[in-house]
């Protein structure tokens, strides 16, 4: 049998658990050579997006990126 239909591979719900968990993060280059800093952090891509938008529209200066990182999932 494949692991996963395993019951202690269950949630509560019935949704099959990850060992990890994917986060976007936005990261900010503020040029003092401390390299990139991150900045806000979410699981949802559009919501990351819109705080790009923010931080490029109050302060465009500096160089923002945006990218994903796999975490170990804690429940």
């Amino acid at each position: 049998r494949p692991s996963f239909l395993y019951p202690q591979n269950f949630n509560g719900k019935g949704e099959l658990m990850s060992k990890f968990r994917y986060v976007h993060i936005l990261q900010a280059n503020y040029g003092y050579g401390h390299g990139w800093e991150d900045e806000v952090e979410n699981e949802d891509h559009n919501i990351i997006r819109g705080h790009l938008k923010e931080y490029q529209l109050n302060a465009g200066q500096y160089n923002y990126r945006v990218i994903k990182r796999r975490e170990p999932s804690t429940s």
